[in-house]
């Protein structure tokens, strides 16, 4: 929930005061929804620079130099949307 606060405050400062904004995110799925332009990095050096829908699970691997068995959830910052699960964590 707070990083989402800090987001959408982040894309408000983009948007209403044309401010360039650069964010260092090792979520994948917040920066899918939140950047226009996604760089990925590993060991010093651009490996990606793209649109966020370029940012396949291929390209991941790439950035985490990661095999096959990469599993992009470990990424993410998204929470299920199931109601119950959402209840028991909130509560």
């Amino acid at each position: 929930m707070n990083a989402q606060i800090v987001m959408d405050t982040l894309r408000r400062i983009n948007v209403e005061d044309g401010r360039m904004v650069i964010v260092n995110l090792h979520t994948l799925d917040t920066a899918r929804h939140y950047c226009d332009r996604v760089i990925g990095m590993r060991d010093g050096r651009v490996v990606f620079d793209g649109l966020p829908s370029q940012l396949t699970a291929g390209v991941a691997r790439d950035i985490y130099d990661a095999d096959a068995d990469f599993n992009e959830s470990a990424t993410s910052t998204a929470l299920p949307a199931d109601a119950h699960y959402a209840a028991a964590v909130l509560t």
